[in-house]
């Protein structure tokens, strides 16, 4: 049998097809991605039926030429996707005419799906890291529809669906940029200071701090009895700082007393039922499960014991902590809505709310989201490049650490650094503050400043889904 036939081909075979008893041509239907750059993490593609491939599906749904779904959102819903093939009886006479065709048993569409992502939105996601690579990623908080999940660069998905060549094949998997990795669910990075606004709330939430907490930031962390210090990113510290403008300046000292006061497992517990540490439970396939480590992680994982360091900096979501960026997202969208919970999902279908098994109080949830706000509209706050007029924004800045820092190294400049060596960037947000309607995470790769590399590509996304028009 051969497949992708030219209208040449075609138009030779059927001048000598008397001299091939028994073969014809037939047309044939295959997938064409419409937007196959964009969309290409999302949707995924088809491809040939492998040997092993058919060995695992139902014969009478399946023939050895069948097309398959491979990757995202054509893989994981293949079943619903695939219909029934039918089954046509025809009677041929010696020269090969037909003399009479006969549907034994009619063909059965498979179901359509209706994707939650809104095009425009992820067009505009697409286009707002320009050249450089990463992962964006919109999310409904009220109801858990992703609006837009990019992760760039794409490829072109129409490529693989009748067997991609050889020379294009290995331009992908040899790109530096790796085009084929889906950053959006299997990317592990550090979350950085975007953890903090969770570490602020478990610190409300048993009682260690509160509104009218302060604490005096010098600009290091120490120990008990240790020399070692755990350095701020502002030379001399913050001076005395609230929650709120803990949160607005991303005060590394406040965060490291709190989390070693809190002790890694306090932490681990708060942070679980936001779904850190574990799948999501996307409707796509291939997804990571993160890190969200703890004592028993390490023991089990490492055979190693935890020491008192590692929960300093895990309260600046470094060290052994890894998230995803649908991770993120999912929780995100909890935090947003201020613990509702609504799974995220990229097909369109009803979703059961429930809510964080913690009985959180509204006044420390409203602490914790005006401490976001302030990072975007208080004049000191890291992200107020990105504050809108038209409407309240919530945000968080963090920096993912690409290699271990050594003291000297802490306050050195991004550009004298090796892009491949700086910090990937994040920004999390959502909007409006006081009743959200989207809620947006991005990872700038080696954007070294969440502030300065990720925030804007999480305001032009929110501009693109709040503001369409303009």
């Amino acid at each position: 049998i051969k497949d992708k036939l030219s209208e040449q081909q075609v138009a030779a075979f059927a001048v000598r097809q008397h001299q091939f008893p028994g073969f014809s041509t037939e047309p044939y239907l295959i997938r064409q991605y419409r937007y196959p750059v964009i969309m290409s993490h999302v949707i995924g593609y088809v491809g040939k039926i492998t040997e092993q491939e058919f060995l695992a599906v139902d014969k009478n749904r399946y023939a050895a030429d069948d097309y398959v779904g491979k990757t995202g959102i054509e893989k994981y819903y293949e079943q619903q996707l695939h219909g029934y093939s039918g089954t046509l009886s025809t009677v041929i006479n010696a020269q090969g005419k037909v003399l009479s065709e006969h549907i034994e048993l009619p063909p059965k569409n498979g179901e359509q799906l209706t994707l939650t992502i809104d095009l425009a939105l992820q067009q505009a996601a697409y286009e707002a890291f320009d050249e450089d690579s990463g992962s964006a990623i919109a999310v409904n908080p009220n109801t858990g529809e992703i609006l837009a999940m990019v992760s760039k660069p794409g490829f072109n998905s129409n490529l693989f669906i009748n067997g991609i060549s050889h020379a294009d094949y290995q331009k992908l998997t040899e790109s530096p940029d790796k085009p084929l990795f889906n950053r959006s669910i299997k990317g592990g990075y550090e979350p950085g200071s975007t953890i903090k606004p969770y570490i602020a709330l478990a610190g409300l939430y048993n009682q260690l701090i509160d509104k009218d907490y302060r604490y005096i930031s010098r600009g290091y962390f120490q120990l008990p009895n240790q020399a070692r210090r755990y350095h701020d990113w502002k030379r001399g510290g913050h001076g005395q700082v609230g929650i709120i403008r803990s949160l607005a300046e991303s005060v590394n000292v406040f965060y490291y007393d709190l989390a070693y006061r809190l002790g890694i497992d306090r932490i681990h517990d708060f942070l679980q039922p936001f779904g850190f540490g574990q799948l999501t439970g996307i409707d796509i396939s291939g997804e990571k499960k993160g890190i969200l480590p703890s004592q028993n992680w390490k023991r089990a994982f490492r055979n190693m014991v935890w020491f008192p360091g590692e929960t300093v900096i895990a309260g600046i979501g470094q060290g052994y902590f890894v998230i995803t960026p649908i991770q993120m997202a999912q929780a995100l969208a909890i935090f947003s809505a201020k613990g509702a919970v609504n799974p995220l999902h990229l097909v369109q279908h009803p979703v059961n709310t429930s809510h964080l098994p913690m009985d959180i109080k509204p006044t420390d949830w409203q602490i914790v989201h005006d401490g976001m706000i302030a990072v975007v509209n208080a004049p000191y706050g890291t992200g107020r490049s990105i504050r809108s007029e038209d409407y309240l924004i919530a945000g968080k800045s963090g920096t993912s650490q690409v290699y271990g820092k050594s003291e000297e190294d802490i306050y050195k400049k991004a550009e004298d650094l090796p892009k491949e060596l700086r910090n990937h960037a994040l920004f999390i947000a959502f909007a409006p503050a006081d009743q959200p309607q989207i809620a947006v995470v991005v990872v700038a790769e080696h954007g070294s400043s969440g502030s300065k590399a990720a925030a804007p590509i999480a305001k032009k996304i929110i501009d693109a889904y709040l503001q369409p028009s303009s």
